[in-house]
């Protein structure tokens, strides 16, 4: 049975259990009778179905121009267009499609401590900040005369604000959602309501849209060979929660994936048959790597040799300007709560850093939950690889 999908927030994913939606992991294993087989992630199931995924979309028009288009579609659909800019790949990408074909982005976010700590070794955002973002917005105002606001936000403030709001309504689950680290409220957009003019902006009704580019396009081989795509559910639907608990957010669409919206599959599918003609061209051990749990989490696998395309490659086939200081450490989220992004919580009073012990303990036996992903989706139509 599919579940017809019923409002903007459900185009963020969520959970089904024999018909019936769930907007958090725990829940829908619980009513699963704890058989994650019996857990279904719907990522915009129905809309893509009906897209043809078999054919490059425009073999004639590079991948930028997908971008471009794009940003231009978004720009159109707000008023107020806010960019949230890590200086990671995915998002230094997201705004050169912006400003590299003069498409005004209204306000650019970027959320870190360094202001506060002068940390940076062994941290996420703070690192990008300091040797990605910063020299990147530094470049655009010199060279592309960049207008935009730019809106640095305390991430350590923030936290601090989502939790007390949280222990005021006794929500442990929207803590952590099914991630367990505290950087995750990031990408939940709850923080508008602790950013006071475009707070003022969503009170006034103007339609204010967060573009957020993250979830890099994967590619997996099935035993005949044929190449497939899907989402995983970390990151997704957590966001969905989140918001969907909010009176005031739940009720306007906001949140915008920059990627994989169902609004624009063409990109998506631009993507995925670029890495895959890539691949299909190049089979040499300089592009690959063996997966491994200690690999920065990306997932393109060529069916000849049953390896990925290295971090680097990927990147540089995705993203034509990726010119990184530095890339910054992650680990596995669901194993150790993401040291790089709670490095700080020692920052935190006494009494938030029991109710965030409190959380984590609650969330504890469930850590080991495995990654999610929606229905397969078929790119090609398979070859003899004997």
């Amino acid at each position: 049975m599919l579940i017809e999908t019923t409002s903007h927030l459900d185009r963020l994913g969520y959970y089904e259990v024999d018909g019936h939606k769930y907007l958090h992991k725990v829940t829908a294993y619980e009513h699963a009778g704890k058989d994650w087989n019996r857990v279904h992630f719907n990522f915009n199931d129905q809309a893509f179905a009906a897209y043809d995924w078999s054919q490059e979309p425009r073999p004639d028009l590079p991948l930028w121009e997908f971008y471009r288009n794009r940003a231009q579609h978004l720009r159109d659909k707000y008023q107020y267009l806010v960019v949230m800019f890590s200086g990671g790949p995915d998002s230094k990408n997201m705004l050169d499609a912006f400003i590299d074909n003069d498409i005004f982005v209204d306000e650019i976010v970027c959320i870190n401590s360094w202001d506060r700590t002068h940390v940076h070794k062994g941290t996420i955002h703070n690192a990008d900040w300091v040797h990605n973002a910063k020299p990147a917005l530094d470049d655009w105002i010199k060279n592309k005369n960049l207008k935009s606001r730019i809106t640095i936000l305390d991430e350590i403030d923030l936290a601090k604000k989502y939790m007390l709001d949280l222990q005021s309504r006794g929500d442990w689950e929207l803590a952590f959602g099914s991630t367990g680290w505290v950087g995750q409220f990031i990408f939940k957009c709850t923080w508008l309501r602790h950013v006071p003019h475009l707070w003022q902006m969503m009170l006034d009704y103007k339609k204010v849209g967060v573009l957020v580019g993250s979830e890099k396009p994967n590619i997996w081989v099935d035993k005949t060979g044929r190449y497939y795509t899907g989402w995983p559910d970390l990151g997704t639907t957590d966001a969905h929660f989140a918001l969907a608990e909010d009176a005031d957010l739940r009720s306007v669409q906001t949140k915008e994936w920059f990627y994989h919206s169902p609004d624009y599959p063409e990109l998506i599918a631009k993507q995925l048959h670029v890495l895959m003609n890539f691949m299909e061209e190049h089979r040499d051990p300089e592009f690959y790597y063996a997966p491994s749990a200690g690999r920065r989490p990306h997932h393109c696998r060529s069916r000849y040799n049953g390896m990925e395309l290295n971090y680097q490659t990927f990147h540089k086939i995705l993203y034509p300007k990726w010119k990184p200081t530095i890339v910054t450490p992650k680990s596995a989220a669901l194993k150790d709560g993401r040291i790089q992004d709670t490095w700080w919580m020692r920052q935190l009073d006494e009494d938030l850093l029991k109710f965030w012990t409190k959380c984590f303990l609650k969330i504890a036996p469930y850590r080991k939950m495995p990654f999610i992903w929606s229905r397969p989706i078929y790119i090609d139509k398979g070859v003899n690889i004997s």
